[in-house]
């Protein structure tokens, strides 16, 4: 996707000659975020509904409805492989809060297991709704 890829900088007297791009966006720049979430919109943009059927921060995603939640990611995973990315299944997982359902989801020919716990925008949260996981 990214071989050979040349870009130039537009500045206040003039455009810039072309140069290769040799270096991409690393992990932890403050940049990464934010370009980050404008691929995901771009990419995922014919598929998203309507809030509050899910909660966006960087490369978190929360699910309200469980009902929706293995053919939406099924659907997110299509449409990301589609557009050049991909999700890493083994770096998924999901939470139900008020369910005894054990049942793990599948996403392609891969499953992800059910969690009691998750971080989301950096607070842990627990699949009873206790905060003491947190402190």
């Amino acid at each position: 996707m990214y071989h050979d890829s040349m870009s130039s900088v537009q500045t206040a007297v003039g455009k810039s000659n072309v140069f290769p791009i040799s270096v991409g966006v690393h992990q932890g720049l403050v940049l990464s975020p934010f370009l980050f979430n404008v691929v995901l919109v771009v990419v995922t943009n014919n598929i998203q509904d309507q809030p509050p059927w899910l909660m966006m921060h960087t490369d978190d995603i929360a699910f309200k409805n469980k009902a929706h939640l293995e053919r939406k990611v099924n659907i997110w995973k299509d449409t990301l492989e589609n557009g050049g990315q991909g999700v890493n299944v083994a770096k998924n997982e999901y939470m139900s809060c008020g369910s005894t359902d054990s049942n793990i989801i599948r996403i392609g020919s891969d499953w992800i297991t059910k969690s009691d716990t998750f971080r989301y925008l950096g607070s842990m949260l627990h699949k009873s709704g206790n905060v003491d996981y947190d402190v």
